[in-house]
């Protein structure tokens, strides 16, 4: 179906715009501010599971990163430094003044983006990360691509860069299934799968030190689980925010998120998922009049893996000149 446009305002010269898409299933919006998610809605219940601000105001600054396109590197760069081919970069401290997350003080989401193409079903949004940008090395080109078919909304991130530099993008946007504005007991009663064999055991800071198997742990999800009968026995009793390895033997489907007869499956061709239940969440302004609280939606974040720039063990996220990074991830929301 055709997509609409709609100009909301302008930011330093350029139009803030925010694009429909819509299927026979499904109508999701997009805004070019942080290339965010605004809208996920399922038609056949009127039934927008994901959360958002009132307005175009609040993405941007958006602390909890709703919706929104997070990168240069998403998650944490342990003491805001690694070396590449020998030279050392210092980058943003904006976790606990010592750590990266998520891109640094400015990262993507605080860029309102251009339109790059719109398309039957799809709109492209494009940056340019100047060289330097929260330290990080060369001049990064990356283009966002969101096209919805039928129940599918797919997500593919295109990068290149001028200098060999850490790329690791992913899309923030969190889900309630039960719908946007529901409580933590809605989302305790989602019935979680995550086909991850392993996981990454971090430190104090989020930091990842080793790579574990899940097996006879809390992080096991591989069969449906019920989060309520599990959140509360994850260490540090602040639920789930860890990064699960996934199995990539095959294209099949990596997740399924389910509450009712709603279903979220989610398909990626990235090594990881971040799992995250939103402890920290704290928006009492949302749209349409929502509070949301601590633990009433959860992200399941595709992407490399955290810090993998200093673990050479881990799938690396460097790219280089000549070389563009690609990141396709599928959103298929249904109920029956």
């Amino acid at each position: 179906m055709p997509v609409s446009r709609t100009q909301i305002c302008t930011l330093d010269g350029a139009p803030v715009e925010e694009f429909t898409l819509c299927s026979r299933e499904l109508e999701v919006k997009i805004l070019t501010i942080g290339a965010s998610i605004t809208s996920f809605k399922l038609l056949a219940r009127d039934l927008d599971v994901c959360p958002g601000y009132p307005t175009h105001e609040g993405y941007l600054s958006n602390p909890f990163k709703l919706g929104c396109t997070v990168g240069r590197v998403v998650n944490r760069i342990a003491n805001a430094k690694f070396k590449i081919d020998g030279e050392e970069f210092q980058v943003s401290k904006n976790f606990n003044n010592k750590h990266c997350i998520h891109g640094g003080e400015r990262g993507f989401n605080l860029y309102n983006w251009s339109v790059e193409g719109v398309g039957e079903g799809w709109v492209r949004l494009g940056m340019v990360s100047p060289d330097g940008d929260q330290g990080f090395p060369g001049q990064v080109a990356v283009a966002a691509t969101y096209t919805l078919q039928g129940n599918d909304l797919s997500i593919s991130y295109r990068a290149t860069t001028t200098k060999p530099t850490p790329i690791n993008v992913t899309s923030h946007c969190y889900f309630n299934l039960a719908g946007h504005n529901k409580s933590r007991a809605h989302l305790l009663d989602h019935v979680v799968q995550i086909m991850a064999d392993d996981y990454l055991l971090v430190d104090e800071d989020y930091i990842p030190l080793a790579k574990q198997s899940v097996k006879d742990t809390i992080y096991d999800l591989r069969k449906p689980t019920r989060l309520g009968d599990v959140i509360t026995s994850v260490p540090g009793n602040l639920g789930y925010d860890n990064c699960l390895c996934l199995d990539q033997s095959d294209d099949g489907v990596k997740a399924v998120l389910s509450h009712g007869d709603v279903t979220l499956h989610v398909f990626t061709n990235q090594p990881a998922f971040q799992f995250y239940n939103g402890y920290w969440t704290n928006v009492p302004i949302g749209k349409e009049g929502a509070y949301y609280q601590s633990q009433t939606a959860l992200a399941l974040e595709a992407q490399g893996y955290p810090d993998a720039v200093n673990h050479p063990a881990f799938p690396s996220t460097v790219i280089r000149p000549g070389e563009t990074y690609q990141h396709d991830t599928v959103y298929r929301l249904s109920c029956h």
